[in-house]
């Protein structure tokens, strides 16, 4: 194989993945991270993705004692799931014990009447430990890095690795 045609080969075998990986990036659903009523949100972001990463209490301040935020983030009829449970750097990455995340599943339950199926870790960090009580003591579906390549994943307050509206070009 000739130089020219080794390259012809590999541009065009990346421009096949990275088309591949827009094209899977359209079509799966759309996360929306850190909502809270302490976190101000556009509407129009919320009505854009089909999942909505809540955090149970984040400054300290639990979402289940303001059930008007409770009614109208439920009412957007989307797939919620827990968001950590305070939200702090490297929350989850520090071992947790199941008191820890019953705490957020329950203050979730109570802002919206059902315990959430699913789980997103802050800033995606997650020991092994903390993923397997989630899912034993749980029975929580785990959202992690991987998951997070393949999905837009927004942000209330802008603060991802890239600014929203460079997730919505990719």
């Amino acid at each position: 194989m000739t130089y020219k045609k080794i390259i012809t080969y590999s541009t065009s075998v990346i421009l096949i993945l990275f088309l591949s990986l827009f094209l899977i990036r359209f079509f799966l659903p759309k996360h929306l991270d850190d909502l809270h009523p302490d976190i101000p949100c556009d509407e129009a972001l919320i009505k854009k993705v089909d999942l909505l990463a809540v955090i149970p209490k984040y400054n300290n301040i639990d979402i289940s004692k303001n059930k008007e935020w409770c009614g109208y983030v439920a009412s957007f009829n989307k797939t919620l799931l827990m968001h950590g449970v305070y939200h702090t750097y490297n929350e989850f990455n520090t071992p947790r014990n199941p008191e820890y995340i019953q705490q957020g599943v329950t203050i979730f339950k109570d802002c919206f009447g059902y315990a959430p199926e699913k789980f997103k870790a802050s800033q995606l960090a997650l020991s092994n430990e903390n993923k397997n009580t989630l899912k034993e003591k749980f029975n929580l579906k785990i959202y992690a890095k991987f998951t997070q390549f393949f999905h837009k994943a927004y942000h209330c307050n802008d603060s991802g690795i890239f600014p929203n509206w460079v997730i919505d070009l990719i």
